[in-house]
């Protein structure tokens, strides 16, 4: 009976028992409450951008 407990290596449960679903995985970093609420910073349009969304808002190939 004592091979039984010296041929027992470990192995027999490799994978570790899951985290409940209510806990974040690890390799999940949450974002900080603040990035979330902060409201993305207006960036300005270059006139080549401008020029272009003027151009196609007056083409008669897409309707409002």
């Amino acid at each position: 009976m004592p091979s039984l407990i010296i041929r027992s290596t470990g192995f027999e449960n490799p994978t570790p028992p899951n985290p409940p679903h209510g806990q974040s995985r690890p390799h999940h970093r949450p974002r900080l409450a603040g990035q979330i609420r902060q409201p993305p910073t207006p960036r300005p349009i270059p006139p080549s951008s401008q020029l272009l969304i003027a151009q196609q808002a007056a083409h008669p190939r897409y309707p409002a």
